[in-house]
Order: structure tokens, then sequence, then C-alpha cells
């Protein structure tokens, strides 16, 4: 199985003007840089096509991936244990719910074979939520690399190998205009 992390592209600075606070959609740039994502998601990309995808449950994650989703006919599921951490959850908590996702897609991985899988995964989520998926899963990155700073629309490609993620090749969609 194939794992690809994305922070959610460029958002709104809108939050508050749009709705609740974290509802931001995105902005024009983001909107670009969505589309522009399905560039990257071809035989000779980057990207490898997707067999499921992911989103958190904010405004952003979703429009981020609705371009793909409608590309590739992959439906996009809402997971809300890629949501960022809300101010009234616990660090324990937040970092518990980053963790049971990595459990759940390890033993998915392993179910598969993962090493004949040609399944692609896709999840959508936050700086936050990134950052701690990469402080608190198996992976082979060093510690440098697992604390790089993501950008709007950064990713990172992994292969589960043996219950470890382990990295393929990280970039980052910017849209053309």
């Amino acid at each position: 199985m194939k794992l690809v992390l994305l922070r959610h592209a460029t958002r709104s600075a809108l939050d508050f003007e749009m709705g609740p606070a974290g509802e931001s959609p995105l902005s024009t740039i983001g909107l670009a840089q969505a589309e522009d994502l399905l560039n990257h998601v071809h035989p000779n990309g980057p990207l490898p096509a997707p067999t499921r995808l992911f989103a958190s449950p904010k405004l952003r994650a979703r429009q981020t991936l609705t371009p793909l989703s409608r590309e590739s006919g992959v439906a996009l599921d809402i997971e809300l244990r890629l949501d960022e951490r809300s101010s009234e959850e616990s660090a324990r908590d937040f970092h518990a719910r980053v963790v049971d996702l990595f459990e759940d897609l390890r033993t998915q991985a392993a179910k598969s074979n993962d090493e004949a899988s040609s399944e692609t995964v896709y999840l959508c989520s936050h700086l936050d939520w990134l950052e701690a998926a990469l402080a608190l899963w198996d992976t082979n990155l060093s510690d440098r690399e697992a604390s790089m700073p993501w950008s709007p629309l950064d990713y990172q490609v992994f292969r589960f190998r043996d219950g470890i993620l382990n990295s393929i090749r990280r970039g980052s969609v910017n849209p053309r205009f």
C-alpha cells in the first residue's frame, strides 16, 4: 500500500467572515493548487493514482481533494481523525487519535499484503496533524526530515513495508498562472 499525506491547499484569510473559525474555504490560489494537483497525478507524474481519498472534515481539506475525486472517480471520504486539534482536545487525546488512524492503516496494509498491493490512499489534513503523524508514526525518516515544514499542498509519499512507512518522495503543488 502507498500512502500520500497532503496538507490542504492555501486557504482564504476569511475565517471569521465565512463562518465558524477554522472553516475558511480555499483562496483563489488554493483552488488553482487543487486543480493543478491533477497534473501531478498521472502515469509519468510524481503522485500515484488514488484508490481511496480521505479528507479532514474541514472545508479547505475537502475542497483540496474534490477535483481529484471528480477526475479519478474515487469517492471522497471524510475522516474525523484527520481533523486538526480542537481547543477542547488535550494533546494526549489528539495524539491518540493520530496513532489510532495509523494503526488502522497498518492493519489494512498487512491484510492487503502491502508488497503486492496497488492500493494508494490519500490523506488530506492540517499542519498540526501532519507534524504529529510524522512524529508519532513509524517511518524511515530522520528526525530532521520528519520535522520539515509543511506549506500548503505539500505532500509526502510513503510505502508501507513491514509495518513501517518508507518515504518515496516529497514535493509540492504550486499552481501555474
